[in-house]
């Protein structure tokens, strides 16, 4: 999966994601989608895992990296994952539970 998150200097927010596929995938596998029963995304699908950070800050009062890093270490059983979130003030925070989760952010007023 390959994600970005962005917020505008008013405060709008915008995001987007698509199948990145796998790293070192069998000779012929053309990507990797994130459907029930279809590769390695169906564990953030079934988690509804961005509903959960949303719920853990809300009814928890915690910050977004405290929720990003409970929801990804305690909620879910399954599959590895990795999150990138960024907060309406353009707070980014991220968490993941694999050894090869690639991430970056960048910092720019526009």
């Amino acid at each position: 999966m390959v994600g970005c998150a962005v917020v505008h200097s008013n405060g709008h927010t915008a995001a987007a994601m698509s199948t990145g596929g796998l790293m070192n995938k069998m000779t012929g596998r053309i990507g990797d989608s994130p459907l029930i029963g279809s590769g390695e995304g169906k564990a953030i699908i079934c988690s509804t895992l961005a509903c959960d950070v949303t719920a853990v800050m809300e009814y928890r009062g915690a910050g977004l990296q405290e929720a990003i890093d409970y929801c990804v270490k305690e909620r879910l059983d399954e599959g590895f994952i990795g999150l990138i979130a960024v907060s309406g003030t353009g707070k980014v925070a991220h968490g993941f539970n694999c050894t090869g989760m690639f991430s970056g952010k960048r910092d720019q007023i526009i």
